[in-house]
């Protein structure tokens, strides 16, 4: 799992960064006062700023380094070509990095920090997609064919028209390996009911079940007792420690590519002995999501790069050793003459 650490120097007040990533939320405000006058803080997070380097700035302003505005101005421009999204400048690319390197530090793995890797090498990650046609008659209106919008807010209505195709394709390869535990992760209730109508033997944890039922099957799929999980991610897609488990689909995805890269990381993470196999559903008409997450997944592998490379050059150190060379003669001071007579 890679780590971001963000850190003031010096740095105490902790928090899972991931809460401050809204660039306008209420939250992020009101974090920001909270502990503007904390001398010791620090941000941690498993998914920083893949796709937006503003998130950046907002751990940045958090931990009282510079304001995201100010940093903004400074080594990005506003990309008109690309719907205004800003990007580092051409010239500003290492000194950028350099700076976020004084006061972040970006881990994957133990010798990132200088120590063995011994039992922290993962095991191949499979991602397997597979693709779902859709029937662009359906719903089309007074049009011959229907115009798919993926657009993030308009994805739901799309995505409902395929659910039960995605469903089936996940639903064939979870039968396919019976002696396999399985997590599938869906988006959506209605997906879920169309997973568990497919799937013998399947418990769901959903949102709307107490504490204490959800806490029960999550105990029992951790516990070997459950052999096929369906949740979501922005249920049970944090935190828990599922390395028994080297099998998981997707019956769709979203948009948010922290929701997948964590998802995944329930099962491919430090103690994974096994090659983890991931299936993917989605619809020809859903490509656009495909594409995003990969661009999102690309950012992150490249931030994680510059990092590196800016961390090493904070870390080097050269020492210019000139030889001593006296010009004047020692003199004994008068306590010591004595003795020396």
């Amino acid at each position: 799992m890679s780590i971001l650490i963000l850190a003031t120097s010096p740095a105490w007040c902790s928090t899972r960064s991931s809460i401050i990533k809204n660039f306008t939320g209420q939250t992020t405000r009101k974090m920001m006062a909270m502990w503007n006058a904390t001398p010791f803080r620090l941000a941690c997070t498993a998914t920083p700023a893949p796709n937006d380097h503003m998130e950046l700035g907002q751990h940045s302003q958090f931990l009282g380094v510079m304001n995201s505005n100010e940093m903004l101005t400074r080594w990005f421009i506003a990309d008109q070509n690309n719907m205004g999204r800003y990007r580092l400048k051409g010239h500003a690319v290492k000194p950028y990095w350099n700076w976020v390197a004084s006061w972040a530090r970006c881990i994957s793995k133990p010798s990132d920090l200088g120590y063995s890797d011994d039992g922290f090498e993962l095991p191949p990650l499979n991602v397997f997609r597979h693709e779902v046609k859709s029937d662009i008659s359906i719903d089309a209106g007074d049009l011959l064919f229907r115009i798919p919008d993926t657009s993030a807010t308009a994805i739901h209505k799309e995505k409902r028209l395929t659910a039960e195709s995605r469903a089936t394709e996940i639903a064939d390869r979870v039968n396919e390996e019976r002696g396999e535990a399985w997590i599938v992760w869906c988006d959506t209730d209605y997906e879920a009911d169309d997973l568990m109508s497919r799937i013998p033997g399947a418990i769901e944890v959903r949102g709307s079940m107490t504490d204490a039922v959800k806490e029960e099957r999550l105990v029992g799929f951790s516990e070997g007792n459950i052999r096929v999980l369906v949740s979501k991610p922005s249920i049970a897609g944090f935190g828990l420690n599922w390395q028994h488990c080297a099998r998981m689909a997707f019956a769709g995805l979203s948009f948010s590519y922290e929701a997948y890269y964590q998802a995944i990381r329930r099962c491919y993470r430090f103690g994974q002995k096994r090659p983890v196999d991931v299936h993917i559903a989605l619809a020809d008409t859903e490509r656009a999501i495909w594409d995003v997450i990969n661009r999102k997944s690309g950012d992150h592998e490249q931030m994680k790069v510059e990092m590196y490379a800016a961390m090493r050059r904070s870390h080097e150190s050269r020492q210019v050793k000139i030889d001593y060379q006296p010009t004047k003669e020692i003199k004994l001071p008068t306590w010591m003459r004595g003795a020396a007579a």
